[in-house]
């Protein structure tokens, strides 16, 4: 196998500061820099095997902003959600166009890019983000990985969500399978805990 002749790994260069692209570019070079997401994703899967990438929060806290030079995918996503926010300051159209192209795509990366444009009021209407939360599989909608930017996702459009998909969403909060917990013996306690977790956080938010 290739792990036995050679030591591979995947390099995420960036400039040593931050781009300032012009309003009238940035449609252009967020294309090219979706292209270049997609390719990375490509890489390490042929390397690894499996789509298990590693990149942290897409989603700062609040009152807070991301620095771009995160490492590895983090700091790359943090610079493509900038220019897409940027964006949607001069072209919203474009930039919500943009986020439909994301749809077809269900790795990891594009998988936290849907759930953070469901997060964001100038990128996704209501009811979009409320159907991009539900469009999650069970696995993505439960897991720890996934699970912060979720919650502040759902946080910040609830209140705007239609109330049709409110109650979907509630309903797989108190009983969506959680697939990874039923295979261990205090699957009951567990299952419980994660449920709870989450109920408790959104309420009090």
């Amino acid at each position: 196998s290739l792990e036995n002749i050679l030591a591979v790994d995947v390099d995420y260069p960036r400039p040593h500061k931050n781009l300032q692209i012009p309003a009238e570019m940035l449609r252009y070079a967020i294309t090219l820099f979706r292209q270049k997401l997609e390719y990375a994703v490509q890489l390490e899967y042929e390397i690894s095997g499996s789509n298990a990438l590693y990149f942290d929060t897409t989603r700062a806290d609040d009152g807070e902003t991301l620095e771009e030079d995160g490492y590895g995918l983090t700091g790359h996503l943090v610079i493509f959600t900038n220019m897409l926010k940027n964006l949607s300051v001069f072209d919203q159209k474009a930039a919500r166009e943009e986020v439909t192209r994301w749809s077809g795509l269900e790795d990891p990366l594009f998988t936290r890019l849907r759930i953070w444009a469901s997060g964001c009021k100038e990128l996704t209407t209501p009811e979009e983000a409320g159907r991009i939360i539900l469009s999650l599989d069970n696995e993505t909608f439960w897991t720890s990985k996934q699970e912060r930017d979720l919650l502040f996702s759902m946080r910040d459009r609830w209140s705007e969500m239609p109330q049709k998909i409110i109650i979907k969403i509630e309903k797989r909060l108190c009983k969506g399978d959680i697939l990874w917990a039923g295979q261990l013996e205090n699957s009951k306690e567990l299952i419980a805990h994660h449920r709870l977790n989450r109920i408790c956080w959104l309420s009090a938010q």
